[in-house]
């Protein structure tokens, strides 16, 4: 009887063992995916030369917050974002007034070209 409980001892603590490795493995890979991957990357070439053929249609920039442009109580704040493609103007609206966004910090940004041509955020992260 003795045998038994030694094995079901060392089974048990494999088990748990493999079960912890397995969730702090799952964990890791969540914290380190691309939460906006199904989004597609704003092909700026095509939005530098005829911003307004991308209206309505949803992209995500990555890159450096570069300058602070203008802080409007009304429109938001426009921020200059520096990518691989160039920089960009980013709108942030009114709704984002409670998140900080300073010069320097990475940001990945979600957004639609809005019917002027603006890139107008609607989520972000910070990198």
């Amino acid at each position: 009887m003795a045998r038994k409980k030694k094995t079901l001892n060392y089974i048990l603590i494999t088990t748990i063992i493999l079960g912890l490795i397995g969730v702090l493995g799952a964990l890791y890979v969540q914290r380190s995916s691309d939460t906006y991957r199904s989004i597609q990357q704003m092909p700026m070439e095509d939005y530098a030369e005829n911003s307004l053929a991308l209206v309505g249609n949803r992209y995500k920039v990555s890159g450096e917050v570069t300058t602070m442009l203008l802080r409007d109580e009304l429109a938001g704040r426009l921020v200059a974002v520096d990518t691989k493609g160039g920089p960009i103007g980013i709108l942030f609206p009114p709704t984002f007034s409670n998140r900080n966004i300073q010069k320097g910090q990475r940001i990945v940004v979600v957004g639609e070209v809005a019917s002027n041509g603006v890139f107008k955020a609607v989520d972000f992260q910070k990198q």
